[in-house]
């Protein structure tokens, strides 16, 4: 018997490595290749003419199901198995439309890969065989299927929204038109638990899970759907517009990291964080259709992050501080090199009786220019009286005691 040449595209060398092990333990496959991307995949297939393709169904460049439909379509000889941690359920039938023979959950690896690839090698392998341990499916014809109003099938809340939308309203149209990149990716972001979403087109119509709501919070969801991003997002597309052009334009990927984001989510501008990226996603032609997104927000590690160092650094600082005076001066120089969490500090020594009378409040350092000092009868804004008293946090308004230079910073 014929040797079975077996290509493994994984973007993970570790789980190359362990799937190589697993299949070389058959003495009749070869390893003919390893790819680490979608794209490499479909080029080692046209260049090899491998029996198999083993491959991930979440790789840069081109996704599984993208390079799977690729290789459907230039080389139909080659049979595909799709691997991923999704659930069979969610993704076998993105798997079959995209023109794979088979779909093995990465979990199930070890039992199920290998009668994956006897199956897939003993017919045809145009024609798709439904995924490992289900009953046989009804093989689609050897073009690319299509996949239709399918793709908005579960989802969650945002799966239900989109099959509700009116898409011929907006600038996508009715879904059983939408390009084939655009329905598999779509079907890949609602059956994903992390936050992604799709741009699409020129005008880059907008679609996103149910993990990516808390990122638009109330004054972007539900608006936000099926509307162009230049829209949703005005505040900041001054930046991100030119990452989005380039990956139409240049199929240039884009990775940041703990970028800050100034965003009107809740009624107002808020500092917010993300590490995210912007992927091509690439249509039947090659041409570029639009970007696939993934986020995370890390607001509030990085703000946990940034006010740990100041914290950590006044505790070093102020261990080598020798008198009340020194410590105020310390600690208005380390909370003021953190004017994103301290905008402002005023340090006041009371002078007078000890205990919770005194006679007057003195300024004794400062990260700017202070408001008036206070006395012992607050006829001055600041509520020294009732902090002594009560031992306790009191809080004031900071338009009745700071000065209009630092009003203005804070906005």
């Amino acid at each position: 018997m014929s040797s079975v040449r077996i290509l493994v595209a994984d973007d993970h060398e570790v789980f190359r490595r362990g799937l190589r092990s697993l299949l070389e333990s058959r003495s009749d496959w070869e390893i003919c290749g390893e790819a680490s991307n979608g794209a490499d995949a479909v080029d080692k297939t046209k260049e090899l003419r491998p029996d198999v393709v083993v491959m991930d169904i979440t790789m840069p460049r081109l996704n599984g199901l993208q390079a799977a439909h690729l290789i459907r379509t230039q080389v139909p000889g080659t049979a595909i198995i799709i691997l991923s941690q999704y659930e069979v359920s969610l993704m076998s039938q993105s798997a079959i439309d995209a023109g794979a023979n088979a779909y093995v959950a990465k979990n199930q690896v070890s039992r199920d890969l290998l009668s994956a690839v006897e199956t897939v090698t003993r017919k045809p392998p145009v024609g798709a065989v439904s995924p490992i341990a289900e009953p046989a499916a009804a093989a689609p014809p050897a073009e690319f299927p299509v996949v239709r109003a399918s793709c908005l099938i579960g989802g969650g809340e945002m799966g239900g929204l989109m099959r509700a939308k009116d898409w011929s309203r907006t600038a996508l149209g009715d879904p059983d038109s939408w390009p084939t990149a655009l329905r598999l990716a779509v079907r890949i972001m609602l059956g994903s638990g992390y936050p992604m979403a799709v741009a699409w087109g020129s005008r880059f119509t907008f679609l996103y899970n149910d993990a990516y709501r808390p990122i638009l919070a109330r004054t972007k969801h539900p608006g936000a759907l099926g509307r162009g991003i230049p829209e949703i997002f005005p505040e900041i597309w001054d930046f991100i517009g030119p990452m989005f052009e380039r990956v139409l334009r240049d199929n240039e990927q884009t990775t940041l990291v703990d970028q800050l984001l100034v965003l009107d989510r809740k009624g107002f501008l808020e500092e917010c964080y993300f590490t995210f990226s912007y992927s091509p996603i690439t249509e039947d032609d090659g041409r570029v259709g639009g970007a696939l997104i993934t986020v995370i927000e890390t607001t509030e590690r990085v703000f946990a992050d940034r006010r740990t160092k100041t914290m950590a650094a006044l505790g070093e600082r102020l261990a080598s501080a020798n008198s009340e005076t020194e410590i105020c001066h310390v600690a208005a120089e380390v909370l003021g090199s953190n004017r994103d969490d301290f905008p402002f500090a005023y340090l006041y020594l009371l002078e007078g009786p000890s205990g919770k009378e005194f006679s007057r409040a003195t300024l004794a350092a400062s990260t700017g220019g202070a408001p008036i000092v206070g006395d012992a009868q607050d006829k001055a804004p600041w509520p020294f009286a009732a902090a002594a008293q009560t031992g306790n946090v009191t809080p004031t308004r900071a338009s009745q005691v700071l000065p209009s230079t630092v009003r203005t910073y804070l906005g």
